[in-house]
């Protein structure tokens, strides 16, 4: 069987949608199984109070030197398609094997069990990655303490948006930055649209972009989403990816995986060839 038939089989066999969640148990088994047939490692980490475990992924690079890159997604219950992104780009072979790669594809299973945004506590695990009260965000932390991140994609839906749309949690927009984005939108464009909207959540937005280094920072200090909090202590580069809910949830995973593949790509390209090196071969 193909990669793209056994991903359709398996989204067949263990997808059971009520709203817009999905069997969780299932969804694990089936992750951990691709995980499995592309060379991952998986770390099992039992959270108190929580009947499911968080399961991360990590791979080594084919090549020392590696940058490291963090993946993500389900820290909101309620939006599975980041979710079902990493399992399709699992099931396909389609992370690159020349980075370290970290995936935790489903960070919150028991809000996602709930179809809610929250964990089974009641608490919006993303806006803990500051003061880290939460047994989930406590394991996280520790698992992660002192792995430094090139680069983290953290994975949503959004139910008021109409197009897609990623927040650049950098803080020092770069050339790297631009490149990315701008490969991103190319790549979105050319099957779906961006999110018009100029204010989103409270930010200032231009073609489904949100530069947070332009914006007036509107989350509280200690209410640090996870892709800023990380970006923060590991001074790499860190992008949050949207996807509009009241599409048909085909198409928002085909969103996420269009600009995953799309942000991967132009920064592997750039890592290989140092913005000092393209200044020296013009020169010659």
């Amino acid at each position: 069987m193909g990669r793209k038939a056994l991903y359709n089989a398996a989204m067949d066999r263990f997808t059971e949608y009520t709203g817009n969640t999905f069997a969780v148990d299932k969804y694990l088994k089936h992750v951990q199984n691709a995980a499995a047939r592309n060379n991952f490692t998986v770390t099992r980490l039992d959270v108190p109070g929580q009947e499911r475990p968080v399961l991360v992924l990590t791979r080594p690079a084919d090549k020392p030197g590696a940058k490291n890159v963090y993946i993500c997604g389900g820290v909101h219950g309620d939006e599975p398609a980041g979710s079902l992104t990493i399992l399709r780009m699992l099931a396909k072979g389609s992370f690159p094997r020349d980075v370290n790669l970290t995936l935790v594809p489903l960070i919150n299973p028991e809000g996602m069990s709930l179809n809610q945004r929250e964990d089974n506590q009641g608490h919006d695990l993303n806006r803990d990655f500051m003061l880290r009260h939460t047994p989930t965000v406590q394991a996280l932390t520790r698992h992660f303490a002192g792995k430094p991140f090139d680069m983290c994609i953290d994975l949503h839906e959004d139910w008021e948006a109409t197009g897609f749309y990623l927040y650049n949690a950098h803080m020092n927009n770069d050339t790297l930055d631009r490149d990315i984005i701008n490969a991103v939108k190319k790549r979105i464009g050319e099957h779906f649209r961006m999110e018009p909207a100029t204010i989103i959540d409270g930010f200032n937005a231009k073609d489904g972009v949100i530069d947070l280094a332009g914006n007036a920072y509107a989350f509280g200090s200690s209410e640090l989403p996870q892709a800023v909090s990380l970006v923060r202590e590991n001074k790499g580069y860190g992008f949050v990816m949207e996807t509009p809910s009241n599409t048909a949830l085909k198409d928002r995973v085909d969103q996420l995986s269009l600009a995953v593949s799309a942000a991967l790509d132009t920064a592997r390209s750039r890592w290989e060839t140092p913005e000092e090196g393209k200044q020296g071969a013009r020169k010659r």
